[in-house]
């Protein structure tokens, strides 16, 4: 449900991405297994290496009320290599 907002934060359609680390936080939760939650998410920072191309990224997900419920800090790793736009 968090990494939902992806699509709507980069594109990353044709390379091959890697997971740097996950942080989770309960606000007001635990979450709860078949309940509909509202995820928006924002970019933290851009950053690149030689190799790769770098986001953070915090997603929230809030129940049907609007309360914030958890959220999850995410840094992603994209090659440039696997790319068709690397040069």
């Amino acid at each position: 449900t968090f990494r939902g907002v992806e699509a709507e934060l980069f594109n990353r359609t044709g390379v091959v991405g890697l997971f740097g680390a996950i942080e989770l936080q309960f606000i007001n939760g635990p979450l709860l297994a078949e309940t509909d939650y509202k995820a928006r998410g924002e970019v933290l920072a851009l950053t690149e290496s030689p190799k790769t191309e770098n986001v953070w990224y915090k997603a929230t997900l809030s129940d049907a009320g609007g309360q914030d419920i958890a959220s999850m800090i995410m840094y992603l790793r994209f090659l440039k290599a696997s790319s068709p736009l690397y040069g």
